[in-house]
């Protein structure tokens, strides 16, 4: 994966749009599969420069479970809803 993808290019929605819960799961796939590349190819960059892009890692992480946790607070809440709108529509009937 590029830096351009890890630091917010074309995964990220430049149009403010949510993403879904398929693009995050792309997102996270591609940060697994680059974390485990960079475990396995045994050479490192500078010091300074892994350590700058082990930082906007664990903040990318911090924001994938910080948006995930969203997706679900958001998928709850419309179960709930819809639960509510069957649950109204049965008391109608009686």
């Amino acid at each position: 994966m590029a830096d351009k993808e890890l630091n917010g290019g074309d995964n990220l929605s430049e149009t403010g749009n949510a993403l879904s819960r398929t693009e995050l799961l792309e997102l996270t796939s591609a940060l697994i599969s680059e974390l485990r590349a960079k475990c396995t190819a045994g050479r490192f960059r500078s010091p300074d420069t892994e350590k700058l892009r082990d930082s906007k890692t664990r903040l990318l992480l911090v924001g994938i479970q910080t948006y995930g946790g969203l997706l679900r607070e958001e998928y709850l809440e419309d179960i709930m809803r819809r639960l509510d709108e069957i649950e109204a529509r049965q008391a109608a009937k009686k």
